[in-house]
């Protein structure tokens, strides 16, 4: 497994951020309970969900203060505003569908069945862009809108303000596809619904 200092020097490369920056927003994250804290001797390892918890903070550099309140802002967007009250099949997160696109990217070739490189495929594919001015995260795919995040009864004006984004494509996750996560138990918690579905061979 890596460390998160790792997954620190991993997101700096892939986003050419500096490292030190990185380490702001992940210590603010772990100050947080985001991420895991080490204790002692015993270095912390990077779980898979941190992957994206640090992507969102890095990448969208709200103020260091206002890290942890951001992150989970954004990662608990629900598919189109759906709210709380709705079935939880209907309310997958910015979080869940992220770490999907994840999952699909840094799975080993020959683990997936046939018919789920098919996935694979297409989740490389899609790009992920993530509105600043408000709470709102867009994933496209050849350049088209297939899906939007963000919070019910959200206005759908600038608010005077200039749309700033922070974008990112799938493929960046090559970056942490050495990092030793144990794929076929990360399939089976995260998507226990799809057990049936046999992801891995």
């Amino acid at each position: 497994m890596a460390s998160l200092s790792e997954l620190n020097a991993a997101l700096s490369c892939a986003l050419n951020e500096d490292y030190s920056t990185v380490a702001q927003y992940s210590r603010r994250l772990i100050d947080a309970g985001f991420l895991p804290k080490s204790k002692g001797r015993a270095i912390a390892d990077a779980r898979v969900g941190d992957v994206i918890k640090l992507l969102v903070a890095v990448g969208a550099r709200p103020k260091l203060a206002d890290t942890a309140r951001f992150v989970e802002e954004y990662l608990c967007l629900t598919g189109d505003g759906v709210p709380e009250t709705a079935p939880e099949k209907l309310r997958e997160t910015t979080f869940e569908r992220m770490l999907y696109t994840l999952l699909m990217v840094i799975a080993p070739h020959g683990k997936l069945k046939p018919e789920i490189e098919n996935h694979r495929q297409r989740e490389r594919k899609l790009t992920y862009e993530i509105n600043l001015t408000w709470p709102e995260i867009l994933v496209y795919e050849n350049g088209h809108i297939v899906e939007a995040f963000k919070n019910e009864g959200l206005p759908g004006h600038w608010n005077g303000d200039h749309k700033r984004t922070f974008t990112f494509s799938a493929n960046l996750f090559d970056e942490f596809d050495d990092f030793d996560f144990q794929i076929e138990e990360l399939f089976w918690k995260t998507f226990p619904d799809e057990s049936d579905w046999s992801l891995i061979k």
